[in-house]
């Protein structure tokens, strides 16, 4: 089990544990994670991870992000207490598209294998990587970390699902929990204990007064509180991302742009949002290539 990171990838955190000392213990883990991410995954990927005038490497470019990652999280853990730190995820076209309208599966190879590691390496240092029940169902995602780090914990894998919909039976995500609402566990005659025989944790939730969807905030709240989870990774789908910034319930912005474009069958990752007017001040922006892919990296003020 991963040593405790005062706040990352441990849910049974001492919250009696001193400011300074704590800092200090996030500090050092940090530093030898990342050492370990890099070293194990240097000589598996440097063969095929040169930019095209040979002068980064793929591993080299992702332990940057990761840090600029990392000491954000950082940041937010000193001044907020009440949810976990909240990374909104990615892969777009030039023109926008995060998948094809006509696809029954929103996982649409729109980046490359290079980027696809990367996406990896970003859940590495997430306590919890969320979607929507809709891309639960049409894309039943493992969630893992594996192209980043076969020996490196998982991340706790979470859906939204308010009315139960998913059929959970051939779920691939391990230590799944399920975020629905109050009325369809009680529906179901369910209870929130950990379910053996579908791998599941029913996390019963507020329904927001203002919409059929859960409330987010009530759903970070619970998995901080419940579950130990200090950060989390949202990857989709377009109408889950979009609430988040709607409540703005944000804090980093990770967008992989591919040089392809998809056209009108193609979905934005925010035609949900609703507050486009009031859209959210973005601050330390860092752009790498990665691949044939640009990563943009944002910190969300």
């Amino acid at each position: 089990q991963m040593p405790c990171a005062g706040g990352m990838r441990c849910p049974d955190r001492c919250q009696a544990r001193g400011g300074s000392n704590n800092k200090s213990k996030q500090v050092i883990v940090l530093v030898i994670i990342l050492l370990l991410q890099q070293w194990g995954k240097y000589n598996v990927m440097a063969s095929a991870s040169s930019n095209s005038d040979g002068s980064t490497t793929t591993a080299g470019t992702v332990s940057s992000l990761l840090r600029c990652v990392s000491k954000w999280m950082m940041m937010v853990e000193e001044d907020r207490a009440t949810r976990p730190f909240v990374t909104l995820s990615f892969a777009q076209s030039l023109d926008g598209k995060i998948a094809l309208s006509s696809s029954s599966s929103s996982n649409f190879p729109i980046s490359c294998p290079e980027s696809l590691i990367w996406t990896h390496a970003l859940r590495s240092v997430h306590d919890a990587v969320l979607v929507g029940s809709e891309t639960m169902r049409t894309d039943n995602p493992r969630l893992t970390v594996r192209l980043w780090g076969e020996c490196l914990p998982n991340p706790r894998p979470v859906v939204l699902d308010t009315h139960l919909r998913c059929d959970y039976t051939h779920c691939r995500a391990k230590n799944l929990i399920v975020c629905c609402s109050e009325e369809a566990v009680a529906a179901r005659g369910l209870d929130d204990k950990k379910r053996d025989d579908t791998n599941i944790t029913l996390l019963p939730c507020t329904v927001s007064s203002s919409s059929s969807h859960l409330d987010l905030r009530d759903v970070l709240g619970k998995l901080r509180m419940k579950f130990g989870i200090h950060s989390i990774m949202v990857e989709g789908g377009a109408r889950v991302l979009s609430n988040f910034l709607n409540e703005e319930l944000a804090d980093c912005m990770c967008v992989t742009i591919s040089p392809m474009v998809l056209g009108l069958n193609g979905l934005t990752a925010f035609q949900h949002l609703t507050n486009a007017q009031e859209a959210p001040a973005l601050s330390d922006v860092v752009w790498k290539q990665i691949g044939v892919d640009s990563i943009l990296l944002r910190k969300i003020q």
